[in-house]
């Protein structure tokens, strides 16, 4: 039967039960058209593979799907991760195309691919993207856009100042490490009762534990809900350095507020609008509210002392907010943008959300892997002093910490590449472009050894990369589902060889103008977190069943864990006054 013909059966079918309208009728009428509309979907998309032109390119091949309209937003909702990694494992290129509401996106992973398109300056644009989430996702007003498109050189500047180079990149690092050392020896607080606990303890439900060990010493410990613990610890660590101390004494359920709105991000992006009971979307909207009320309030506060006014005695001191915040808050000021409209949720936000996840992640992936936590504590002890103070007036004092990042970024291979490998599994970011002028992109034949081609992807649709999928790919990562510690590291040639890290096709960071400008400040202040939380603490978890790596939950960049793990906390013994 023709696709005609089932169309037209569909029509007699329709009209036939409709003369005869019975409830149960009309439900197998709409199932049996429903039916019929998606296998006629199905049967013309499945046309649409790769054309060879008469200049010898190839158009991208666009992935068969049943739904008009819709196209492959429904199982990009249901299971993206199991639907791309199909259609790469199916493919012999490193491209394929799908259909999203009636646009058409190319969806590139191998690496000569990828860097072609990163070489594109000018038939690619990343601003209306951006403009895009700052609407749909931060709630920056529509209004608003074409003020903030004529700043957007100068924010981004004032970011790539203070973290990409020096002195900005330094100073920030050596902000960090200091907050660290005096921290970290203060994970948790052995304190019952969470009046007494910080706040990352009662985020994690923390509780002391006491038992007995065989010799008859006290074995104390802290019970913690391991995800939130860490997670919100190196957010106390890490908001204060952006936003100064003040700002978060003011305004302590920002970090709650933070992971509120990133659970939201999905519905957000697509626009589901604020009226559909979905609990996830209301308190998403409700934390954005508050985050742009609370930034705003800031503004105003550094808007009155700059005017040698009295903010309150909220607003004690400005100075220890970061050079990228004065730096885009002088922009602000300039241009006489308001404090309501001045935008900073994108840079608190990107602070916590991805740095904070990876910790976790690795330090988990250190502590499920046998051996390896020792291994590394060696190696990093030449960086990292641990020491413990002799008692004072019979109390005991916390461990001090000192550490440094450069000797922990140089010298502790090991440590880098399971951060590597931690970001490879863990993560799962995201480049979008919008292509505005046509454009010729070329496998390599590296890539598609004896079938390589160069593809013509047209102004008007999109280019996405979609690290993850590349990721996973065994054809450049062995055992691509394991965790390998040694994965990235190489041995230099010549007598005594010193092991270094070549990460070789992974892009943690993306690539291109697009790169993450945070990145050589993300990967210090994790190396150095991770490093002191291990130094000092012990963790064992609650279960008894060993530990247990739970399934991922995508997020912006980096995962979260679909479950979470009940750990206790103990604080390692270390020699008095050692080092």
């Amino acid at each position: 039967m023709t696709t005609t013909s089932w169309v037209e059966s569909s029509g007699f079918i329709s009209s036939h039960v409709l003369t005869n309208a019975t409830p149960s009728t009309i439900a197998t009428a709409a199932l049996v058209t429903v039916v019929l509309i998606a296998l006629t979907t199905r049967l013309i998309s499945n046309s649409w593979g790769p054309l060879k032109g008469k200049d010898g390119t190839w158009s991208v091949g666009v992935a068969p799907y049943w739904f008009p309209l819709l196209g492959h937003i429904p199982i990009l909702m249901i299971n993206p991760d199991r639907f791309l990694r199909k259609l790469r494992d199916a493919s012999a290129h490193g491209i394929f195309a799908v259909n999203l509401g009636g646009s058409i996106h190319n969806l590139a992973h191998t690496p000569s691919l990828v860097e072609g398109i990163f070489a594109q300056r000018t038939a690619v644009e990343t601003e209306e993207f951006s403009m895009f989430i700052l609407n749909r996702f931060f709630g920056v007003p529509r209004s608003f856009n074409k003020r903030l498109a004529g700043l957007f050189k100068g924010l981004t500047q004032s970011i790539s100042m203070c973290l990409m180079r020096e002195p900005g990149l330094g100073k920030m690092l050596a902000g960090s490490v200091t907050s660290m050392n005096e921290h970290i020896p203060n994970l948790v607080s052995f304190a019952s009762r969470p009046i007494d606990q910080s706040l990352w303890e009662r985020a994690s439900d923390a509780d002391v534990w006491r038992s007995l060990k065989e010799n008859g010493e006290a074995d104390l410990a802290v019970e913690a809900n391991f995800f939130p613990l860490l997670r919100n610890f190196m957010g106390h660590i890490a908001t204060p350095l952006l936003m100064g101390q003040d700002f978060m004494d003011n305004y302590p359920e920002v970090l709650q507020d933070i992971w509120d709105l990133d659970y939201g991000l999905t519905y957000l992006i697509a626009g589901i609008p604020r009226w559909v009971p979905i609990p996830s979307l209301g308190r998403a909207l409700r934390a954005r509210e508050r985050l742009n009320r609370k930034i705003a309030d800031f503004h105003s506060a550094m808007d009155l002392a700059e005017d040698s006014k009295d903010p309150g005695s909220e607003w004690r001191d400005f100075s220890d907010i970061s050079d990228a915040l004065k730096d885009r808050y002088r922009l602000w000021r300039e241009n006489k943008i308001p404090p309501r409209l001045r935008s900073d949720l994108p840079l608190l936000w990107a602070m916590n959300v991805n740095s904070n996840n990876i910790c976790f992640w690795l330090i988990l992936r250190i502590l499920s892997t046998p051996g390896l936590v020792g291994r590394i504590r060696t190696e990093i002890e030449p960086h990292v002093h641990a020491s413990q103070p002799g008692n004072v007036l019979g109390l005991a004092e916390p461990p001090r910490l000192q550490m440094s990042v450069a000797g922990l970024r140089e010298e502790c291979p090991l440590l880098k590449s399971c951060y590597f490998e931690a970001l490879r599994l863990d993560s799962a970011p995201l480049t979008i472009k919008h292509i505005v002028k046509d454009f010729i992109v070329t496998e390599d034949e590296k890539d598609a050894p004896g079938n390589a081609r160069s593809f013509a992807l047209k102004a008007g649709e999109y280019v996405h990369i979609p690290f993850d999928v590349h990721q996973s790919d065994p054809r450049y990562f062995s055992s691509p589902e394991l965790f390998i510690p040694e994965r990235f590291l190489v041995r230099r040639e010549g007598p005594g060889g010193k092991l270094e890290v070549d990460i070789g096709t992974l892009r943690p960071y993306g690539g291109g103008v697009a790169i993450c400008k945070g990145k050589l400040f993300a990967e210090g202040e994790v190396l150095a977190f991770v490093a002191g939380i291990i130094a000092l603490w012990d963790f064992e978890p609650v279960s008894g069943h060993g530990w247990q790596i739970p399934e991922h939950v995508r997020a912006s960049g980096v995962t979260l864990p679909k479950s979470d793990i009940r750990v206790r906390v103990r604080r390692r013994k270390l020699e008095i006054g050692g080092g």
